[in-house]
């Protein structure tokens, strides 16, 4: 029996074709038109904001595993390393997160101004729409408590434009727009602000109407670019007004996709003027990646090398599976080298806020004022560590 032979698309590997009609396949392939098209943009710069080009693969960041599946791959690397090594590199991990929280306390930011029921009412209930915004009680808190630090830090108003980085539905955005109006309906509708969305995948588009209309009235201009972050120059983005009024925005952003944000609003300019505000809720550091992260002269310091950073980024979920949080607790608590879950979840948790703390380095050394905080409970989710960042007036002086 004759067998077809097929391989990947070479532009869209979700589907096959035959190999002997890929050149005719590229003239109808959409994913193809697409990249084209991309190509052609004045902010598309492939891999720009990737970093080491000795080591780079491309570095479309992964799909996040589940788990059980970060857990195996922990499993093997750890078994390769004898005792005493496993012994050392926890006592340099623990050493390293003393040095660097001694005089870096991380505060819990949450709840400080009274976000009143009112306002919750009418962002979540009534939002001037026919269809309110609808999240559950969990993801609803955090965008709250999000929003209450940007009125913390004069970032949430009409006069401000907004960058949201791996924007999804962009429901941060839509929120921050709808409390806008719970604090001031009576915006004029002239005071056009811009909402510029990123993500990689163009699928998520249902609160974009959200953001630009209220009461059927225009307030906000909504740009969604479809590119990857490590392809992106800032400077090119078709921003609407001063990027000095910009504030970069994001919940939950993976590991490396966090370090290619912030290469992206500080090194992919020439005009160095710091962004009005950064604030970047962090997620999944286990998705970290060597060659992509923001700040190897702060690896270099500690003596932290690349099988270091490997250990370090797998290591980090276990603050997730034996935080309580996870069904996976139990499965894996089992001793290893004297260490119970109690002690995993604490490694865990210091090489996450280790990675962070070189990210907030990264952007002082960018004129930046910046700090690590504590933007939610453990309850609403145990990734709420969150990087706030506002210009240095002193150095830009």
């Amino acid at each position: 029996m004759h067998s077809e032979s097929r391989i990947p698309c070479p532009f869209d590997p979700s589907h096959t074709i035959k190999k002997e009609e890929l050149e005719a396949h590229v003239k109808k392939c959409t994913a193809y038109k697409k990249l084209q098209d991309l190509e052609s943009k004045p902010y598309y710069q492939k891999n720009i904001n990737a970093g080491l080009e000795s080591t780079v693969q491309d570095v479309k960041y992964e799909k996040p595993t589940n788990e059980k599946n970060k857990q195996t791959k922990l499993s093997q690397m750890l078994k390769s390393l004898d005792e005493q090594t496993f012994v050392n590199f926890v006592s340099k991990i623990q050493s390293v997160h003393d040095a660097l929280f001694s005089q870096n306390e991380i505060n819990s930011v949450y709840n400080k101004t009274g976000w009143n029921k009112q306002i919750v009412d009418n962002t979540f209930n009534k939002s001037g729409q026919d269809k309110p915004i609808r999240f559950n009680a969990k993801h609803a808190d955090q965008l709250l408590s999000m929003v209450d630090i940007l009125l913390q830090n004069s970032c949430l108003s009409q006069s401000c434009d907004y960058f949201e980085f791996g924007c999804g539905s962009a429901s941060l955005s839509c929120t921050i727009k709808q409390s806008i109006h719970a604090i001031d309906p009576n915006i004029r509708e002239e005071n056009l602000q811009q909402f510029v969305l990123v993500d990689r995948a163009s699928i998520h588009n249902k609160n974009d109407a959200l953001i630009s209309t209220f009461n059927n009235k225009k307030y906000a201009q909504v740009d969604r670019l479809v590119v990857d972050i490590s392809d992106l120059v800032f400077d090119y983005i078709p921003f609407k007004n001063s990027v000095d009024n910009v504030c970069v925005i994001s919940k939950h952003l993976c590991g490396v996709a966090t370090d290619l944000t912030l290469k992206c609003v500080t090194e992919t300019r020439k005009n160095k003027i710091p962004v009005k505000g950064i604030f970047i809720a962090l997620c999944c550091h286990h998705q970290c990646r060597y060659n992509s992260y923001c700040n190897h002269d702060f690896l270099h310091f500690f003596g932290i090398s690349e099988n270091d950073f490997e250990l370090m980024r797998l290591l980090s979920s276990w603050a997730i599976v034996f935080s309580g949080e996870t069904d996976l607790a139990h499965d894996f608590d089992q001793k290893y080298h004297g260490y119970n879950a109690r002690d995993k979840a604490l490694i865990g948790n210091q090489c996450k806020r280790i990675l962070d703390m070189g990210r907030v380095d990264y952007l002082r050394k960018h004129n930046y004022n910046c700090r690590l905080v504590y933007y939610c409970d453990r309850k609403t989710t145990p990734e709420n560590a969150m990087i706030i960042a506002t210009p240095n007036k002193d150095e830009a002086q």
